[in-house]
């Protein structure tokens, strides 16, 4: 059967951020549900089975974050970084929660509370599911792309 509540981190993190992260999930009542799998390039297949997806990206420099769109479009509850890109992509307290890469306590309040908070949990999921399909799916981009093309031409 499927666990009732299923937590995936997901990511590159370095060694000291990492041990932040291992301490951190060793304070949740349900760290048990709690699995950190690094860096993955096939993040779709795992994420079917998640309630919360976590982006603690540290690196604020880094490009889309893929993980992060990934788990709007198959729909999970998203707590992402508040640097880099992700601000442009989750929309705070609508689509998930964003925290400071290195706040260890906002990150353990805001997974307790999306753990134990079945409604705001699927209210975050249905809007970031339609948000991406709003915003960022194929079909959405390839008219994004046309229109700009299409103004540059009749400039």
């Amino acid at each position: 059967g499927r666990i009732p509540l299923y937590i995936l981190i997901a990511g590159a993190i370095g060694d000291t951020d990492r041990a932040a992260w291992e301490l951190l999930m060793q304070t949740l009542p349900f760290k048990d549900k709690i699995i950190f799998v690094g860096f993955q390039t096939d993040i779709l297949r795992l994420i079917g089975q998640c309630d919360i997806g976590i982006v603690p990206s540290v690196v604020a420099e880094a490009g889309g974050p893929l993980a992060l769109l990934e788990y709007m479009l198959i729909g999970c509850a998203i707590i992402a970084s508040d640097n880099g890109s992700e601000p442009e992509y989750l929309r705070r307290g609508i689509d998930g929660i964003l925290c400071p890469p290195t706040d260890y306590e906002a990150w353990r309040k805001a997974i307790g509370y999306l753990a134990t908070n079945d409604k705001e949990r699927a209210t975050f999921t249905k809007n970031a599911q339609h948000h991406f399909q709003e915003t960022f799916s194929y079909p959405i981009f390839l008219q994004k792309i046309h229109n700009l093309y299409e103004h540059i031409i009749t400039k």
